[in-house]
């Protein structure tokens, strides 16, 4: 039976939450759990506690997930002919992103395309690109390398959060939920009908009012069934108001609910907080 040591980390701002997990076929095991601050000034200080472990068991760690700060991610939602071939697929979303961003190179960028609403009779599905620039990706794998270690998953702290959702959360196979990520300066809602991501809407601010009106305008016709929260940001008065808005549960997201805590060997922080690991956890968890 094949066991990893996978570190997950998710940055926001000037913070960054930081979780080890031993993962086997058998189980998802969380050992330790972290949330620091940059005191380095370094670009890539969120990677400090691997690539200069203080414990002896952080240097088994082989494998490492990043929730990118979304500082430093673009995001873009627009329609697309679902008739296009691959290629023109890419044509296209590249035409796109060169209207969206200044001085684009498709060269300089790498891009995650997420499907979003299909309109089978108009042949239209809504997509979302999400983006950093191909140089950001490179000098964490190159860090990471240096001490023999391998880039997992890199990807943004709503779609980690996305994941522990799905791992913690199987009954939302059958419903429709939102799931709101809320951070410093940012604001992710996401709309998942029967385990799919079908709507998605962000903002600037985190107040319950600009996540109750992005929630209204994502979910159209659909009854919302439930909403899980989670991030930095997220408070209960949020979830508190937001429950008053749409007259459904509203909880915080617990990314350890199916994951062994047990052996875990700080838990500084751990009661109380869990959904700041959302991000993180999912990242790491992702196969």
């Amino acid at each position: 039976m094949s066991k990893n040591i996978i570190a997950g980390i998710s940055v926001s701002g000037k913070f960054a939450q930081f979780a080890v997990f031993k993962v086997s076929d058998k189980e998802n095991k969380l050992i330790y759990i972290e949330e620091f601050s940059n005191n380095s000034g370094d670009d890539l200080w969120f990677l400090e506690k691997i690539i200069h472990p203080g414990k002896r068991f952080l240097k088994k760690i082989n494998k490492v997930s990043i929730a990118v700060d979304s500082g430093s991610i673009i995001l873009h939602r627009f329609p697309i002919d679902t008739t296009l071939n691959q290629a023109e697929q890419n044509d296209h979303i590249h035409w796109e992103l060169s209207n969206f961003i200044p001085d684009y190179q498709p060269k300089d960028y790498i891009y995650d395309l997420h499907p979003l609403r299909i309109n089978s009779r108009e042949q239209v599905a809504d997509v979302l690109a999400v983006v950093v620039k191909r140089e950001i990706i490179f000098k964490i794998q190159e860090a990471l390398e240096s001490k023999k270690l391998k880039l997992h998953i890199a990807d943004t702290s709503f779609f980690g959060a996305e994941q522990s959702l799905k791992i913690n959360y199987p009954e939302i196979r059958d419903k429709v939920v939102a799931l709101i990520y809320a951070e410093e300066n940012h604001l992710d809602v996401g709309i998942e009908k029967g385990g799919k991501l079908i709507a998605y809407g962000y903002g600037l601010k985190t107040s319950a009012d600009s996540i109750r009106k992005i929630v209204a305008e994502e979910i159209q016709e659909l009854v919302l069934n439930e909403i899980y929260c989670c991030g930095p940001k997220m408070t209960s008065e949020i979830i508190h108001l937001l429950k008053n808005s749409f007259g459904i549960n509203a909880l915080y997201l617990d990314p350890f609910r199916f994951v062994k805590t047990s052996s875990i060997k700080n838990s500084n922080g751990f009661n109380g907080r869990k959904h700041l690991y959302a991000a993180c956890t999912g990242v790491a968890l992702r196969k």
